[in-house]
Order: structure tokens, then sequence, then C-alpha cells
């Protein structure tokens, strides 16, 4: 597509600055960039991000924004950081166009939507993991891109990158435990900061204990011991689980505590598999109201981060974050392969029980794209029906969107 030239651009690895440009780029022809739902970055914060304080005592040393997608969160909150997450897809993205083309991953213009819009004060950091091509540019558009130095005119903030490998190839658990080493050096390095191998282990111990508790609130999910509502179920995700807070088993029973979803008894309330990478608030909602039954789900922003089994106690930090990154589930991003991945779908849908397979696919992503055939025949060879539905993030439950579910819904029932 023509680019606008008031604008700046990120394309392929290069950053372009074809001409001045405004506060509030528009690009023409885009008519839902209206100027009266733009606001500063100081002024709004952005509904997709949460700042997590596990330690709401002590005096963090900054706040590192990160995407929940194999971060780190175990080194930041063990050397005192606050960790805040970047995962929304905001009602209007237009800051973010500044710096990447219109038609990249909503994932990527979304995180840099939440840096643009919240800033980066003094002292804070960003986080990126090499999770697939376009993710895999992030680190540098922020720290090589004229909109990148203008958040951080003089390259003093922590901008770190962690190089994800192919689980499954030759030497990828030497490869991804010298990669968090060296993240970890960085960061030590940037800060001034002196390894602690004590506070390593009992942040590790914090996270155990609530990966353990988020992993066995999916289980009572699955199995229908607890009725919780989508839209409860997708706050409670966003408000991302701080699983090194002591309160988490307080507040997981406060979300059961909740009443379920409105609408049909559980006896014909048609039951669901959502696979994508996130369920938004409003379409939760709207499922709620329509009767529906969100039983397990394959989401990024979702299980996909509590698949796997989190380590034994005794490992470094090096070694039990790599442990419990190779041991996740096979993903689009973790290169695994559709044929790994599908039969491996299709065996959580056959133990959820669930009467009905949701897809939601984005735009622009072309892993989970590349993963979905394979797996929707798998999950139809159950005799599980399957929908296929593509999300417009801006507008996630827009009538259209809306109308495809509830014909979903005549179907099941």
């Amino acid at each position: 597509p023509k680019v606008p030239q008031d604008r700046e651009f990120f394309v392929y690895g290069r950053a372009s600055t074809p001409g001045p440009r405004t506060e509030h780029p528009v690009a023409s022809g885009q008519s839902w960039m209206d100027d009266t739902a733009m606001t500063s970055p100081q002024t709004q914060p952005d509904p997709g991000s949460e700042t997590r304080d596990e330690n709401p005592s002590a005096t963090p040393v900054g706040t590192i924004t990160s995407l929940p997608i194999y971060g780190l969160d175990e080194l930041f909150v063990a050397y005192g950081f606050k960790v805040r997450t970047a995962f929304g897809l905001p009602q209007r993205p237009v800051h973010a166009y500044r710096t990447v083309q219109t038609f990249a991953c909503h994932v990527a213009t979304s995180f840099l939507e939440v840096i643009e819009r919240q800033g980066l004060p003094e002292g804070d950091g960003v986080f990126v993991p090499g999770a697939c091509d376009t993710l895999n540019n992030l680190a540098d558009i922020l720290a090589w891109t004229p909109a990148g130095r203008e958040l951080d005119p003089g390259a003093r903030r922590f901008i770190g990158y962690l190089d994800f490998p192919e689980p499954d190839a030759r030497g990828a658990e030497a490869f991804l435990r010298a990669e968090i080493a060296r993240v970890k050096g960085r960061l030590l390095e940037h800060y001034g900061l002196v390894e602690d191998r004590e506070a390593e282990a009992a942040c590790l111990r914090a996270y155990a204990a609530g990966h353990e508790a988020i992993r066995a609130l999916y289980a009572r999910r699955r199995r229908g011991e607890t009725r919780i509502s989508a839209e409860a179920f997708a706050d409670f995700l966003r408000e991302e689980p701080s699983l090194a807070r002591a309160d988490l088993p307080e507040r997981i029973a406060r979300l059961e505590a909740l009443p379920g979803a409105p609408g049909a008894t559980d006896s014909t309330r048609p039951s669901l598999f959502v696979s994508g990478i996130t369920l938004p608030a409003p379409l939760a909602a709207a499922l709620d109201a329509m009767g529906f039954l969100v039983v397990d789900d394959d989401l990024a922003q979702g299980y996909r981060r509590f698949s796997g089994a989190y380590p034994d106690a005794g490992l470094s930090l090096e070694e039990a974050l790599t442990t419990k990154f190779l041991s996740l589930g096979p993903f689009s991003t973790t290169s695994r392969g559709p044929g790994v991945r599908a039969p491996w779908i299709a065996a959580r849908v056959r133990e959820s029980g669930a009467r009905g397979f949701v897809y939601l696919r984005y735009p622009w992503c072309e892993p989970e794209a590349f993963d979905a055939p394979p797996m929707l025949a798998a999950v139809r060879a159950l005799g599980v029906p399957v929908t296929e539905i593509t999300l417009n993030p801006e507008k996630p439950a827009e009538a259209a969107t809306i109308t495809r579910f509830e014909a979903f819904h005549e179907q099941l029932t």
C-alpha cells in the first residue's frame, strides 16, 4: 500500500523518514482514525496494559514493559522491577502507525502504542521476546527508528531482547540458557546491580506456586468443577495474575465465587474451546450474554503460558526459565509444526468435553494462520463443530462478529 508522506515507517529492518511527521498522522482512506478519539501519550492509560506490583512496599528500580509471551518476569521481579504487560488491542492504534506499517501485526502495534501513550520514564525499560518474525524486530524498532529515539533521546533505557530458538532444534537448551544469561547480564550492568542468587531463588519459588495455582484453576474449569464467565476470566488474565504475589489464592477464590455466565442453564449452555491470540473483553462479555460457556482455551494470553509444568526447585534462574519455556505446549510461535500441534489441540478439546471449537484469527498473524488448517481438521475429526472468525482488532465485538457467533450458537443448540 502507498505510504502517506507525513509519517515515519519501518519496513523489513530499515527505518525511513519520507517527510515531516505530524503529531497525529492520519492515513488517507482510514476513516476510523478520527482525531476526536486520539489522546496524548500522557492522558489515557491503555486498557491492554497492566502494571504488576508484586512487592508494593518496596521502591521499584523501574518498570519493564514486556509482552507476556516468553516473558522474563521472574528475572525482573527478583531484582526489584515492576512489570507492565503490553498486550492489549487499543481502540485507536494511531500513534504506533508512525513506527510500523499499517499492515503489521496488531500485537506489535499495540505494544508500541502502549509505550508511546504511557511513555518510558527515566529508569524504565522494555523487554521483547523473539517469538515470531514481526516481534523479532520490535527491539530494533525502538532502538533505531527516529520514533524510537524520540521516546528515548539519550538511549538511556534498557531494551532487552530474547532470541527464542526452535525448541526441538539441536542445542536449543544450551542456546536459550545462554540467551537468558545474556539478558540478565545486560540488565544488571545497565542498572548497576549485583547478582543475587538468593533473591532469584525466592522469586522462582513464588512464581512456581503461582504457576501451579493457575494450572489447577484451568483444570477445575476444564473438568466443570467451576463455572466462570468468559468476561471475568478474561479480565483476570488481562490483569496478569502476578504469580509472585502472596494474595493470588485469594484472588482466584474471589474469581470462582463470582456468578457464572448469565443466560441458559449449565445443562443447555453450549460449551466452547477457544483458540487464538486473545479473547478481547467486549467479545467475552458478548459470549456470556449469548449463553456460551468457555471451558478451556489455547490463547496466547491464556493457557499457553501455563501449559508446561514449572521446574523443580534447586535450579538456577537461567536453568529454571529454560526448562519452563522448552516444556510449553506446541504453539505457532514455538516452530514445532502443525503435525505436533494439531493432535495436541485435539486431545485437549476431547478432554474438555467442549461442544464447539472457536478459532479467533487476527489479521496478519502468519504463524497462527499456518497452523490453522490441520488444527481445525483435527478438531472436526472428533465430530466437534468448528467456526473460524477473523476479528477486527479495533472492534472485536462488531455486529458482523456477533452475528457469526449467534449462528454458531444455533448450530450447537
